[in-house]
Protein backbone atom coordinates (compact mmCIF):
# COMPACT_ATOMS: atom_id res chain seq x y z
CA UNK A 1 0.00 0.00 0.00
CA UNK A 2 1.62 3.18 -1.14
CA UNK A 3 -0.61 5.54 0.83
CA UNK A 4 -0.72 3.49 4.02
CA UNK A 5 -4.53 3.35 3.81
CA UNK A 6 -6.59 0.42 2.73
CA UNK A 7 -8.50 1.00 -0.47
CA UNK A 8 -12.13 2.00 0.19
CA UNK A 9 -13.49 -0.88 -1.89
CA UNK A 10 -11.46 -3.40 0.09
CA UNK A 11 -12.91 -1.96 3.29
CA UNK A 12 -16.46 -1.97 1.87
CA UNK A 13 -16.16 -5.63 0.89
CA UNK A 14 -15.71 -6.48 4.57
CA UNK A 15 -19.01 -4.83 5.54
CA UNK A 16 -22.03 -7.10 6.10
CA UNK A 17 -24.20 -4.89 3.87
CA UNK A 18 -21.79 -5.23 0.95
CA UNK A 19 -21.76 -9.01 1.41
CA UNK A 20 -25.58 -9.14 1.43
CA UNK A 21 -25.75 -6.99 -1.71
CA UNK A 22 -23.21 -9.22 -3.46
CA UNK A 23 -25.07 -12.38 -2.45
CA UNK A 24 -28.42 -11.03 -3.69
CA UNK A 25 -26.87 -10.03 -7.00
CA UNK A 26 -25.03 -13.32 -7.39
CA UNK A 27 -28.19 -15.38 -6.78
CA UNK A 28 -30.44 -12.95 -8.68
CA UNK A 29 -32.59 -12.41 -5.58
CA UNK A 30 -34.34 -9.24 -4.45
CA UNK A 31 -32.96 -7.20 -1.60
CA UNK A 32 -34.83 -4.55 0.38
CA UNK A 33 -33.46 -1.56 2.23
CA UNK A 34 -35.14 0.87 4.57
CA UNK A 35 -33.79 4.26 5.58
CA UNK A 36 -35.22 6.24 8.48
CA UNK A 37 -34.67 9.90 9.22
CA UNK A 38 -35.23 11.16 12.76
CA UNK A 39 -37.11 14.42 12.23
CA UNK A 40 -35.63 17.43 14.00
CA UNK A 41 -32.85 15.34 15.54
CA UNK A 42 -30.48 18.31 15.52
CA UNK A 43 -33.05 20.23 17.55
CA UNK A 44 -33.06 17.41 20.14
CA UNK A 45 -29.26 17.61 20.44
CA UNK A 46 -29.24 21.41 20.51
CA UNK A 47 -32.04 21.70 23.07
CA UNK A 48 -31.35 18.80 25.42
CA UNK A 49 -27.73 17.94 24.70
CA UNK A 50 -25.98 15.09 22.93
CA UNK A 51 -26.50 12.72 25.87
CA UNK A 52 -30.29 12.92 25.32
CA UNK A 53 -29.78 12.58 21.56
CA UNK A 54 -27.80 9.41 22.23
CA UNK A 55 -30.68 8.09 24.37
CA UNK A 56 -33.13 8.79 21.52
CA UNK A 57 -30.91 6.87 19.08
CA UNK A 58 -30.53 3.98 21.54
CA UNK A 59 -34.30 3.73 22.02
CA UNK A 60 -34.88 3.85 18.26
CA UNK A 61 -32.34 1.07 17.77
CA UNK A 62 -34.03 -1.03 20.50
CA UNK A 63 -37.37 -0.69 18.69
CA UNK A 64 -35.76 -1.60 15.36
CA UNK A 65 -33.87 -4.58 16.81
CA UNK A 66 -37.11 -5.83 18.40
CA UNK A 67 -38.79 -5.68 15.00
CA UNK A 68 -36.06 -7.04 12.71
CA UNK A 69 -35.28 -10.66 12.00
CA UNK A 70 -31.99 -12.15 13.13
CA UNK A 71 -30.63 -12.10 9.55
CA UNK A 72 -31.48 -8.42 9.02
CA UNK A 73 -28.88 -5.67 9.40
CA UNK A 74 -29.22 -2.48 11.35
CA UNK A 75 -26.79 0.37 10.79
CA UNK A 76 -26.59 4.11 10.75
CA UNK A 77 -25.27 6.84 8.53
CA UNK A 78 -23.39 9.48 10.52
CA UNK A 79 -24.59 12.99 9.87
CA UNK A 80 -23.00 16.42 9.81
CA UNK A 81 -22.26 16.39 13.53
CA UNK A 82 -19.87 13.48 12.99
CA UNK A 83 -17.80 15.63 10.63
CA UNK A 84 -18.37 13.35 7.66
CA UNK A 85 -20.96 10.97 6.35
CA UNK A 86 -20.17 7.32 6.94
CA UNK A 87 -22.02 4.06 6.80
CA UNK A 88 -21.52 1.68 9.66
CA UNK A 89 -23.10 -1.40 11.17
CA UNK A 90 -23.36 -2.85 14.65
CA UNK A 91 -19.68 -3.80 14.63
CA UNK A 92 -18.34 -0.41 13.58
CA UNK A 93 -20.66 2.17 15.19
Amino acid sequence: MLSGFRHALAVARQMPLFRKLSRAQRHDKPLSALMLDVDRFKLINDTYGHHVGDLVLRKLSEVCIGTLREIDLLGRIGGKSSGRNRVCDEATC
